[in-house]
C-alpha cells in the first residue's frame, strides 16, 4: 500500500464552482497540497506561488462550465451569519472554457498538485490564435524537459495529438 502522501498525489483535482465563497472574479477554484488555484475569465492564478497565466487575445467573457461532476461537495462556514455560509457547493473534475478563441476550447484538469490545461482545437480552427502571458513572483524558466517552471509550479511542455 502506498504512503498516504503518494496516494494523494494521484487523486484528481476537485474544482469547486464559485457560489459566492470567493472573489467574484473567480469562476472555479481548486486546492492542492500547499496552494490554491483560481480560474478566472482570462486565465489562472496560483497562490501562494504568485503565478498568473493570462490568456492573450481571448474572448473577454467566455462560457465557463464545470465538467465531470464529482460526488463530493464542499461547504464554507465563515462567520456567525448563516446567510454568508455556502453549503453543498458542487465540485467537478475539470473546467471547460468554451470557444475561448474561435473554434478552440480550453480545459483545466489535474491530479494531486499538478494543474494541467489542454487547448482543444476544432478542425479548421487556427491554433496560432492561442497565446498567454505567464508571470509570477519568480521568473519563468524553461527547463531541460521543455516544461515552464515558475517557482515551485510546473507547466508541462505542450503535447500535440
Amino acid at each position: 500500500m502506498p504512503p498516504p502522501a503518494a496516494a494523494l498525489g494521484r487523486l484528481p483535482l476537485a474544482f469547486e464552482a464559485n457560489t459566492g465563497q470567493f472573489d467574484p472574479e473567480v469562476r472555479f477554484a481548486a486546492r492542492t497540497p500547499g496552494q490554491q488555484v483560481a480560474l478566472t475569465a482570462d486565465g489562472m492564478l496560483v497562490a501562494p506561488a504568485g503565478l498568473r497565466l493570462q490568456l492573450d487575445g481571448a474572448r473577454a467573457d467566455p462560457e465557463i462550465a464545470g465538467v465531470g461532476r464529482l460526488e463530493a461537495s464542499v461547504s464554507h462556514f465563515r462567520g456567525g451569519d448563516p446567510a454568508g455560509w455556502r453549503t453543498a457547493v458542487p465540485t467537478f473534475g475539470a473546467v471547460r472554457y468554451h470557444d475561448v478563441y474561435p473554434g478552440i476550447d480550453l480545459v483545466f484538469h489535474g491530479h494531486g498538485r499538478d494543474v494541467e490545461h489542454d487547448f482543444v482545437v476544432a478542425p479548421g480552427a487556427d491554433p496560432s490564435s492561442i497565446g498567454f502571458t505567464v508571470s509570477g513572483a519568480a521568473p519563468p524558466v524553461i527547463d531541460a524537459a521543455g516544461d515552464l517552471v515558475v517557482g515551485d509550479v510546473r507547466l508541462r511542455a505542450p503535447v500535440l495529438y
